[in-house]
């Protein structure tokens, strides 16, 4: 059972890392100082929203596959400031192997297919609203 995890381990082995749960306030540059204690930092980027909001995760890519590696098991687990951050290997958008959505900001979600169904469905009435709305105005006598 540990073989198997350990070429599991080694199949998703990238010279990218995620980090999790990364302090709000953390920029680019103290997150490439941070992470550069344990390889050459190729790139970095934080995550944020459309009004520029930390999301709190970011990416980090290393020069090889093997300075990602010291560094996942370094960092991970570990604290930056009071947020205890979790290092993983990042996985290519739409892989497989990745958890299915849930949140009802993801589309693929079924969360998200209720929001959409129920916005549909609130057009549509308000449509039929507009639509009983207008007729009456153009009637006489009213």
């Amino acid at each position: 059972q540990r073989a198997a995890r350990c070429k599991q381990f080694a199949a998703m082995a990238t010279s990218r890392l995620c980090i999790k749960n990364v302090p709000k306030y953390i920029n680019e540059d103290r997150l490439r100082d941070h992470f550069s204690a344990k390889g050459e930092v190729t790139d970095v980027k934080i995550l944020r929203t459309k009004d520029g909001h930390s999301r709190q995760m970011a990416f980090v890519g290393y020069k090889t596959v093997e300075a990602a590696e010291t560094a996942l098991k370094y960092f991970d687990k570990t604290f930056m400031d009071t947020s205890r951050i979790a290092v993983e290997f990042a996985q290519r958008f739409g892989d497989k192997a990745l958890a299915r959505p849930w949140s009802k900001h993801s589309e693929g979600s079924t969360a998200h297919k209720k929001v959409v169904d129920g916005q549909a469905a609130e057009a549509e009435a308000l449509a039929a609203k507009g639509i009983k709305g207008e007729g009456r105005k153009g009637r006489k006598g009213n």
